[in-house]
């Protein structure tokens, strides 16, 4: 297979494209809606209780997680 390279446009139609999965499966996927409501609440208790910058990378890693499962 020839590689035809890095091209900025071929990267910025790659994010177009995981930007449109995201969106579907939100719209599609009735329990994302359950994981999205859950992270929003999540990263809402994080403010309140003022998580450190530690706190707030094992948060992110985790909610990925879920959401990429």
């Amino acid at each position: 297979m020839k590689n035809s390279g890095f091209t900025f446009r071929k990267r910025l139609a790659s994010f177009r494209y995981a930007f449109n999965g995201i969106r579907l499966l939100i719209q599609k996927e009735h329990n994302a809606w359950i994981h999205c409501f859950a992270a929003i609440c999540v990263v809402i208790a994080g403010f309140f209780f003022g998580l450190s910058q530690t706190e707030w990378i094992a948060v992110v890693i985790v909610i990925g997680a879920v959401l990429s499962a």
